[in-house]
């Protein structure tokens, strides 16, 4: 959603400054606690006084008008109950049918995912201040905005005086966000996280053309290279916190899937590199990307897919380990009766013996090496020591009655027979 407005009433400097400041707020950045001796006074009264606007209409065309004076804002339960609501002017011209911010009650729901503030493309033409801060000292080596109060208020949307009181960072700052290519032609290019800023004589009115077709384009290229990169790293942090679920496979399989897809659909249609051929152009979008950070988010959100897909990799090859332990233990448990009866021939049992002996007999065999085992991997999760000790004696008394079952036939007490002739 995009607004695009002229100014043909306030052309002083300090009210671009207000229309830029105000005008860019969508709900408050913070609510005041009313004093109980000021009935009067409500939760957004601070905040109007800081920063907000005491009301935004907006008017169309056709008649129709949209007006928000954030008073939902007065009321603690509407900021519990719906804390991102949407200002009249943008909730009722997009259709409060069809779009909502509340889970359930919209065919679109809508999510926060930048801030509270629409990013701003503003020309200012003005003779005086253009001639101003493009002026170049020969002996500092350096352009007067550089060190301007109102350049930085023009490009960091402040109301009305810079709010970095630290001259060597506001200095910094104006040199790293200021694209001084036309300077000699008074005509200044800034750009931050927030504003895209042109400042030049107010005969250059034809650079609103170029700030409504070309330089608009990319920025919303940038502010949707932005958006998405921040919603890809929402998602995979939730991925990440199914970490702790009792299924990891299940919890991470499809999620995970269409993360990836998605993204690699992202990058490939649209995070663009260059998007002109145009030299200022090129560098133009090139501090854009340095000032929304693209590059360095990007890399770190292929550093967390990488990482959840380096765990889904490890679950899966802990459970193959599983598996292969598990055929392990079942090949073991099968090779003490192939060594016996390979040993001893299969005639194992003599007519002495009964039906239950032999029985007794073949369970034994198997359970042996079985209860070695589950003695084994009982005594490697257990920690404390007394539990060991009575596991041991258990494990213990249950391995002399197997034995005393294999080698003490339970019907014949004068000849013992395991094998061979009579």
């Amino acid at each position: 959603l995009v607004f695009f407005l002229e100014n043909n009433l306030y052309h002083a400097f300090h009210d671009i400054l207000k229309i830029n400041e105000f005008g860019r707020r969508i709900y408050p950045q913070f609510l005041g606690t009313p004093k109980p001796d000021e009935i009067e006074k409500t939760f957004t009264t601070a905040t109007k006084c800081a920063f907000l606007a005491s009301g935004i209409t907006l008017e169309l065309e056709e008649g129709k008008r949209f007006e928000d004076d954030f008073s939902f804002f007065d009321n603690m339960d509407n900021v519990k109950g719906n804390p991102n609501h949407l200002p009249e002017f943008i909730h009722g011209l997009l259709g409060k049918q069809t779009f909502s911010t509340r889970e359930g009650e919209g065919e679109v729901e809508i999510r926060p995912v930048v801030d509270d503030r629409m990013f701003v493309l503003c020309w200012h033409g003005n003779d005086d201040l253009a001639k101003d801060v493009t002026t170049f000292s020969q002996e500092l080596q350096s352009f007067a905005f550089e060190q301007s109060d109102e350049w930085y208020t023009f490009l960091f949307i402040d109301k009305e005086k810079p709010t970095c009181k630290s001259l060597p960072m506001m200095r910094q700052l104006l040199k790293s966000s200021t694209y001084d290519r036309w300077a000699g032609d008074k005509t200044l290019y800034g750009c931050c996280r927030y504003s895209f800023m042109v400042l030049s004589d107010s005969s250059d009115d034809w650079l609103c053309i170029h700030l409504k077709t070309m330089y608009y384009q990319m920025v919303k290229l940038t502010l949707l290279q932005r958006a998405s990169i921040l919603r890809f790293s929402d998602e995979a942090s939730k991925i990440a916190d199914r970490i702790k679920d009792p299924d990891p496979k299940k919890a991470f399989d499809c999620k995970l899937k269409k993360l990836h897809q998605d993204y690699l659909w992202f990058v490939n249609r649209l995070y663009f590199r260059e998007v002109t051929a145009q030299e200022q152009g090129i560098e133009l979008y090139n501090l854009m990307q340095e000032k929304m950070a693209i590059s360095r988010d990007i890399k770190d959100l292929d550093r967390e897919i990488d990482d959840l897909y380096q765990f889904e990799g490890r679950e899966v090859e802990l459970k193959s380990n599983r598996t292969m332990t598990a055929l392990t233990v079942l090949a073991a448990i099968f090779l003490i009766p192939s060594i016996i009866t390979s040993y001893f021939g299969m005639n194992l049992f003599p007519e002495a013996y009964t039906p239950i002996n032999k029985c007794l007999i073949v369970c034994g065999i198997f359970a042996l090496p079985l209860m070695c085992f589950l003695a084994i991997r009982e005594l490697e999760h257990t920690d404390k020591i007394l539990d060991k000790w009575i596991f041991r004696i258990v494990i213990a008394v249950i391995v002399l009655a197997l034995l005393a079952i294999l080698l003490v036939p339970v019907s014949a007490y004068g000849n013992f027979y395991f094998g061979g002739p009579l």
